[in-house]
């Protein structure tokens, strides 16, 4: 897999298997940002991911996941406030549950709608496109070469 030039979000990057998932991003051509609660160990890594493959490679941030507030505080200067953000529990079942804001009002979106379980947090301009055909992928009337669908034959 090609990811040269790709942006990669290392949570956990201060030490460990997250800090050498940050060093081999960084050697194959990403750029990292490393978060973690130790906000000192993720720059102290993000800095020895500089000094090997140059400015720009890698920067450290003092971030704690489980929290939205350090989540929006951690890449509110890197995204804008404007982005658009949303976080989303059990993805693609029945109960699903989206909260969509821009980054600066996902804090009090999310206090509207409480999540306590694991949920993705999605950011970024790609979640401002419109013009596109939602995914079929659980769709029961995709109908694929091993999929037959609710209403169609195999194909």
């Amino acid at each position: 897999m090609n990811i040269e030039g790709q942006v990669a979000l290392v949570t956990g990057g201060a030490s460990g298997l997250g800090a050498e998932t940050a060093r081999e991003l960084a050697r194959r051509g990403a750029k990292v940002a490393v978060l973690d609660r130790n906000g000192e160990g993720a720059k102290n890594v993000a800095a020895e991911i500089v000094t090997r493959h140059g400015a720009g490679a890698a920067i450290g941030v003092a971030c704690d996941i489980v929290s939205t507030d350090s989540v929006v505080a951690a890449l509110l200067p890197f995204y804008g406030a404007s982005c658009p953000a949303a976080v989303v529990a059990r993805a693609s079942w029945p109960d699903e549950v989206v909260v969509r804001a821009p980054l600066s009002e996902l804090i009090a979106a999310m206090q509207a709608t409480p999540i306590e379980r694991t949920a993705l947090i999605l950011v970024g301009p790609a979640l401002a496109a419109a013009d596109f055909r939602e995914s079929a992928l659980y769709d029961a009337d995709y109908v694929r070469r091993f999929r037959g669908g609710a209403l169609g034959e195999r194909s």
